[in-house]
């Protein structure tokens, strides 16, 4: 495939992201960073699924010999939803909060100074 077709598909491709990506921030309510965990699990979760709904609409022009796997679709589709990065974001914050609390109760407590002493 020539540089010319792939940059027309880039463009399309791009365009189409965007397009969709703007459709669905639209559509969701914007992003509260007051919201409860909950809510802002349950509203990112309806995002993700609507942008593999707008995947599928374009899933068989980006199947078909493109030259670009999709990759300005993906970019623009994403980056026309800030509120989702938002959602994301503090999801994996609370993921990773989570994670530490678990950690900390599954490591050895530790030794209590004069109670007991390590030695080779």
């Amino acid at each position: 495939m020539s540089a010319g077709a792939a940059v027309k598909s880039s463009i399309i491709n791009a365009t189409m992201g965007v397009m969709i990506g703007a459709v669905i921030e639209t559509i969701v309510p914007p992003y509260d960073a007051s919201s409860s965990d909950a809510t802002k699990a349950f509203e990112a979760t309806v995002q993700v699924a609507l942008n593999g709904v707008g995947l599928s609409i374009v899933g068989g022009v980006l199947a078909s010999d493109d030259p670009t796997y999709g990759f300005p679709f993906a970019v623009g589709l994403l980056d026309a939803q800030p509120h989702l990065a938002k959602r994301l974001a503090d999801l994996a914050g609370l993921v990773k909060s989570l994670v530490t609390q678990g950690a900390q109760r599954m490591a050895e407590p530790a030794l209590v100074e004069g109670t007991a002493s390590l030695s080779t």
